[in-house]
């Protein structure tokens, strides 16, 4: 397991769902969504990827942070 040093909050300011935050992402160049959780408008929390991945939402901090997503 990587060492977790921080967690990087997010926002979309907006309300997209989920399948448009992969497309987003995709287009980017990314496997899938780059946060490890998403959390919707009625505050279910959606895993999206494995906290033992590195993700891909904080350039630079990226290896040793976990990515959360609120969104709207």
């Amino acid at each position: 397991m990587r060492a977790i040093r921080l967690i990087v909050v997010h926002h979309t300011a907006g309300n997209a769902g989920l399948a448009e935050i992969e497309r987003w992402h995709k287009r980017r160049g990314f496997s899938s969504i780059g946060y490890h959780y998403v959390i919707d408008r009625a505050g279910r929390v959606h895993e999206t990827r494995d906290i033992a991945r590195i993700g891909a939402h904080a350039r630079g901090f990226n290896r040793h942070s976990i990515g959360v997503a609120l969104i709207g």
